[in-house]
């Protein structure tokens, strides 16, 4: 409404005709409308100034006239509506025959709606004056809104429904139609809306029969339209499904002169409909060539539909079995249990997977499984039951003799006294009999599913991959041994033959642990037999030669001594006497260290760890080699502090410091030097025997302390050892948690270290 040209021009919506130029003539009229509650009236000049109004304008404006006299029209309408207001005005005075109207809505305190009619007049001056007519419509605006609203629901409705509308002139052939019906045809206002324009749009191939159907049926016959039809849209060429309605009016004549109707874009429908159709023929093709069993029964378990797979399972045809109980095909003894099912599924509503037993037409069993569901109307009652339903008469049969030689499997697994087990191709376990457990100490579901290189030994992995890559390549690995932890951390010997069958590994092993210990045992048994034999000979050969030396030479010096006294004089005598001297010493030291070895080979030498005094061990040491360096003209010094203390043996350290001091007067030179020296480290006691003898070459240091090595040479005066000193010295000083080394160079003289742990 709001500034929105309406009637311009042929009739005066107030009952005037717009051709009545004479201001006489019009006074008359205006004189009568002046009082008139029918029209409020106004009179302003060209500006728009109120110059005078009647008495309805006064309520209309809800102001007295002295108010409103001499204030601009345009004071009195809203703001946005001022320009509107002018331009009327304007238009009155160019077009002087012809009224100009116009809706305008006025400020408070009225606020109405109020249609305007302006008419441009002159007064006596010829000065521009206009007379305003004006009526109250805000009750009509209310109605044309709630109109328009309507309107608008209506083409959104017909827009979401792909509606439109159309009224046909049936004499003319000419129809008008709603925009919606535009677009589902695809077309604009320029288009020939005729009965031809019509039959454009409609598809070639349909095209022809409606035609037919329009001007035989529905004009011929004067029924009413109703046909779904497709149409080749005209603005993109794109073909849709419409569902074309209409109704026909008559004339007096019962002759058709109208037809109403709507037309609707069905394509989606269509679509669905084709869907289903498609849906519906693969449904029954899938049910009739299905080898399952498709069926339904009524709600008290009589079928009602069969597919062809029943006929050719249970040799019944489908007629015979069709209004019969489904226990009829069972035996006696499954009735109830048949009734018991029926009534589960109606409580349920559905079960899965249910066995039953029917007879065929000879007698018989035939295993079925089930599937149904409960069948139930529009208003949730019970019709009946329907589901599928297979044979596995074969399969259960199969799954007997499986089962069977399962049964077997199982017995020959749980009673083998082998490990057996299944693997993946990767090592994961599927399957382990319990013999791992009574092995390994594993419950066989926490094997399964593990991967065996997990329980292996980490220096067995590499040899372990090295038997899984040749099973991979097909080869079998027989023999084949490692360890594999047990369930307390602890590793045992597991000997294995494996094979690979399609991607599974199949092994059977067995725990030889106790084997690779007796095996083990009989090895250090041998061992130990090879040592003590060797042991027994370096023995006999020393007591048959090293003892026999010493033995002689004081035989042959008491032998002299005994048969020769009165000749000697008092120096042969004395000189004698040294040498015999010697070589007792040279026995004892001999006897002393084959008894210490002897001891410590067969065990009998006791570690007894105690405080000792390092010094004291030196002193004795001293004082028993004394005579025995004095001999060679050997100074022998102990530099060891007095209070210097270590943890060890007294008695093994004296041993161990003699045989050291003793090997260093033997190969000293006259007029040498020894010393014991002490040097301390952290936590360690370190005692030095350094001497300034003949030295040891390079290539014999490392065997110096092997007892398996006897290495002896004579010493500066043609002295001999047994070469088991030092070897004696290193099994001492490991008793004690100790160690004992030499550095030394040829000609340079030597020096023998120990050292033991400083008293706690």
């Amino acid at each position: 409404m709001q500034g929105q040209s309406t009637d311009k021009g042929t009739t005066d919506p107030f009952g005037y005709h717009p051709k009545a130029t004479h201001v006489d003539a019009l006074s008359r009229i205006y004189q009568k409308a002046w009082h008139s509650k029918t029209f409020a009236m106004l009179l302003v000049d060209a500006e728009g100034v109120i110059l005078n109004l009647s008495a309805y304008a006064e309520e209309l404006f809800r102001q007295p006239a002295i108010h409103l006299m001499g204030y601009p029209m345009t004071d009195l309408i809203i703001p946005g509506e001022k320009s509107e207001f002018d331009d009327c005005l304007f238009q009155a005075r160019t077009r002087k025959e012809e009224f100009t109207t116009r809706y305008f809505h006025l400020r408070a305190p009225s606020e109405k709606t109020v249609y305007f009619t302006f008419e441009f007049i002159s007064d006596d001056d010829d000065n521009a004056q206009y007379l305003l007519l004006m009526r109250d419509v805000t009750d009509q605006e209310v109605y044309s809104n709630n109109l328009r609203n309507k309107e608008l629901y209506l083409n959104m409705a017909q827009k979401i429904a792909n509606l439109g509308h159309y009224l046909l002139d049936i004499p003319s052939g000419y129809w008008t139609c709603s925009p919606e019906l535009d677009v589902i045809f695809g077309i604009d206002g320029h288009y020939a809306k005729t009965i031809e324009g019509w039959l454009e749009i409609i598809h070639p191939d349909d095209r022809e029969m409606m035609g037919g159907y329009f001007l035989n049926e529905v004009v011929g016959h004067c029924q009413p339209f109703n046909k779904e039809y497709r149409i080749v849209r005209i603005k993109d060429g794109v073909t849709r499904w419409i569902h074309g309605k209409g109704e026909l009016r008559m004339n007096k004549h019962n002759e058709p002169m109208q037809m109403i109707g709507t037309i609707q874009d069905i394509t989606e429908r269509k679509q669905h409909e084709a869907e289903l159709r498609a849906s519906r023929a693969l449904y029954h093709d899938l049910v009739e060539t299905s080898q399952d069993l498709v069926w339904q029964c009524d709600a008290r378990g009589h079928f009602v539909f069969l597919n062809q797979a029943w006929e050719q399972l249970l040799g019944y045809r489908q007629e015979e079995m069709l209004g019969r109980h489904f226990t009829d095909f069972q035996s006696a003894s499954r009735t109830e249990a048949g009734h018991e099912t029926l009534r589960r599924i109606l409580s349920e509503g559905n079960i899965r997977g249910h066995e039953s037993c029917y007879l065929n037409r000879q007698g018989d069993p035939v295993y079925l499984v089930f599937n149904a569901k409960r069948v139930d109307d529009e208003h949730g009652n019970v019709t009946g039951i329907r589901g599928t339903a297979y044979d596995y008469t074969e399969s259960r049969r199969n799954q007997q003799l499986l089962k069977e030689k399962s049964d077997e499997l199982d017995r020959f697994f749980n009673t083998a006294l082998d490990l057996l087990c299944v693997c993946r191709i990767d090592g994961t376990f599927m399957r382990v009999n319990p013999e791992w457990t009574n092995v390994l100490g594993y419950e066989m579901d926490e094997i399964v599913g593990q991967n065996f290189l997990n329980m292996v030994h980490p220096e067995d992995l590499e040899g372990t991959l090295g038997a899984l890559r040749l099973l991979k390549q097909n080869e079998s690995v027989f023999n084949f041994v490692n360890r594999c932890r047990t369930i307390s951390g602890a590793y045992k010997y597991i000997e294995w033959r494996s094979t690979l069958v399609g991607d599974l590994i199949y092994a059977a092993a067995r725990d030889i642990s106790e084997r690779i210990e007796i095996e083990e045992t009989q090895r250090l048994v041998n061992k130990e037999l090879e040592d003590s034999n060797a042991q027994k000979d370096k023995f006999l050969y020393i007591i048959a030669h090293d003892l026999r030396n010493p033995l002689s030479n004081i035989l042959g010096f008491t032998d002299l001594l005994a048969n020769n006294y009165a000749s000697y004089t008092v120096e042969e005598a004395g000189r004698l006497l040294n040498m015999l001297n010697d070589s007792t010493h040279a026995l004892y030291e001999l006897i002393e260290n084959l008894l210490n070895w002897a001891l410590s080979k067969t065990g009998r030498i006791v570690f007894q760890p105690s405080q000792i005094s390092l010094w004291r061990i030196a002193n004795s040491v001293v004082g028993q080699l004394h005579s025995l360096a004095k001999s060679k003209d050997i100074h022998l010094l102990n530099k060891v502090p007095s209070l210097a203390e270590a943890w060890g043996d007294n008695a093994m350290m004296t041993t161990i410091i003699r045989n050291l001091v003793s090997n260093a007067i033997k190969f000293s030179h006259p007029g040498a030097v020894i010393a014991i020296n002490y040097h301390e480290q952290p936590g360690l006691a370190i005692l030095e025997v350094k001497d300034q003898g003949v030295g040891i070459s390079p290539e014999v240091i490392p065997i110096l302390f092997w007892a398996e090595e006897v290495y002896s040479t004579h010493g500066t005066m043609g002295e001999r050892g047994t070469g088991l000193g030092l070897p004696l010295c290193k099994e001492l000083m490991e008793k004690q948690n100790g160690h004992i080394w030499v550095e030394s160079e040829l000609g340079q003289g030597s020096s023998f270290f120990v050292s033991l742990p400083l008293v706690p």
